[in-house]
Order: C-alpha cells, then sequence, then structure tokens
C-alpha cells in the first residue's frame, strides 16, 4: 500500500507602488508543487525454520507475496486475516448454517464451499487465532470473536448483512461468530468434517468450526435469508450447452479478529 504526502509551497505577491506611481512588475505567482512520496511497503518477516518445517508437515506453501496457501486458504499475514472460496447457496428461506460443505445442511446453508473444516482449523489456529469455549466466564476460556466477512462483486461486506432475524423482524444482530473449533471421535475423527459444518448459526452439538454465540434472548429465533439483499441468479453453460440460471455466485469468506470476548450476563 503506498501514502501519498502533498507538499505545498507558498504563493508570493509582489505589492503595486504606493500613492499612484506605474505598478511593479506583474505578480508572478509561484507554480504549487506538489511531491508524491511513497511510503516502502516493508516485507514481511521470514519464516523460522521451525515455522518452514511445520508448513511442510502441514503441506501448506509459502507464497511470493509472503501469505500462506493451504490447500484453497489463504493466511494474509499482513492483514492478520484468513480466507478461503465459497459460494451463495441458499438464497431464500430458513438459515441454520452460514457456510457448510457437501457433508453439510446444505438447504439450509447460505455459503457452500469445498474447504476443509479441519484445514480451516488448522489454518486458524495457525495464523495465531485460540479455539475455545463459546461464552467466557467459564473453565475453559472463551475462543477468539471473529468477525466474517464477504469478499462479492468488487464489494466486501459482513455475512450478516444476507441474514434476517424473521422472529425479532429485523437484520441479523453483528455479535461475531466465536472459533470453538471441531470435536473430535474416540477414533480421532473430526465431527465438523462428517457432519460438514464450517461457520453454524443455529447449533448447541459444537461440531463446527466457528458459531454463532446464542444468547437467552435469541435462544428461539428463527433465521432466514434476506431476500431483499441475496443477489439475482447468473447464467451459466449447462452440460448440455445450454444456458441456466445458477445460484452458484462464487465469493471468498474472510475471517478476522473481532473484538473483545462477549460478557456473561445473559449468556446460557
Amino acid at each position: 500500500v503506498c501514502f501519498s504526502i502533498i507538499l505545498l509551497t507558498g504563493c508570493e505577491t509582489v505589492k503595486p507602488k504606493e500613492q499612484g506611481g506605474p505598478l511593479a512588475k506583474k505578480t508572478e505567482k509561484k507554480k504549487t508543487v506538489t511531491k508524491k512520496k511513497k511510503k516502502e511497503v516493508k516485507p514481511l518477516p521470514p519464516l523460522t525454520k521451525t515455522q518452514l518445517k511445520a508448513l511442510r508437515l502441514f503441506g501448506a506453501e509459502l507464497l511470493k507475496d509472503g501469505n500462506i496457501k493451504l490447500d484453497d486458504i489463504i493466511i494474509h499475514r499482513r492483514e492478520h486475516e484468513v480466507s478461503f472460496p465459497a459460494e451463495f447457496n441458499v438464497l431464500s428461506g430458513v438459515l441454520e448454517v452460514v457456510v457448510s460443505t457437501k457433508n453439510g445442511r446444505g438447504h439450509e446453508s447460505l455459503f457452500y464451499s469445498d474447504t476443509n473444516p479441519l484445514r480451516l482449523q488448522l489454518a486458524l489456529i495457525s495464523a495465531g487465532f485460540k479455539n475455545g469455549a463459546v461464552f467466557a466466564g467459564g473453565p475453559i476460556p472463551q475462543g477468539a470473536k471473529m468477525g466474517i466477512d464477504v469478499a462479492f462483486n468488487n464489494t466486501r461486506r459482513p455475512a450478516d448483512y444476507w441474514i434476517y432475524n424473521k422472529t425479532k423482524q429485523h437484520p441479523k444482530e453483528d455479535l461475531g461468530y466465536i472459533f470453538v473449533g471441531s470435536s473430535f471421535t474416540s477414533s480421532g475423527e473430526c465431527l465438523a468434517v462428517t457432519q460438514g459444518n464450517l461457520i453454524d448459526i443455529n447449533s448447541r452439538d459444537f461440531n463446527t468450526i466457528l458459531l454463532y454465540p446464542i444468547t437467552k434472548e435469541h435462544i428461539n429465533d428463527e433465521f432466514i435469508a434476506n431476500e431483499d439483499r441475496t443477489p439475482k441468479p447468473i447464467m451459466v453453460k449447462g452440460k448440455d450447452g445450454k444456458m441456466h440460471e445458477s445460484y452458484a455466485i462464487p465469493v471468498r469468506i474472510i475471517l478476522y479478529l473481532k473484538d473483545k470476548p462477549i460478557k456473561t450476563k445473559e449468556n446460557l
């Protein structure tokens, strides 16, 4: 990113002589000089040997720009964000999930993604985010409170922009999503993978990566897709060679640290 510093020089005016004498030479205004000074963007610090070894162990790749690629997930080191590809899925009706995989509840998920939930959890931990309990104040520290943005059509908006609280009759409140991390079976199987959950809204099983912190006030709330805001379908060429409507509009989900832990006053 480059920043510009504009330096302006003053303008001097030569006054005419007093008592009706002839005017002095025509005033010559000095040209305004604008200088643009580029601020050098420092390169990202190199990874240590231990970090590079860990990347190889995970099957991750250090990109030329200094970011880290893990499958289809990008760890943006300078911005301290993690992103992955997805597409619009449900544009109307009930929503229980923000992002699901093919194994998940596709009929009630706003977005669909092929991103592996366990790999996303690994990327978030590698980026320095800590998973934990959905609420603060218990024996297990609360997980990182994350913001979820969606890059779509050269814009970036919170995922909640497309979600409506049908019970309360207003757009969904932006309380962030907690990095709880998935539970595992006794045999080491990641339940978020088998159940296809990446980011959940109404779920109490914690077999997901990020979870909306439902409080007592919202425990019975029903969320739906905000049809006034969801995009129109696009036309794509089908296998039959004909053009068909498709709701699978590509986006990129961006995760970042939101703010301080949620207070426990009205939590479950």
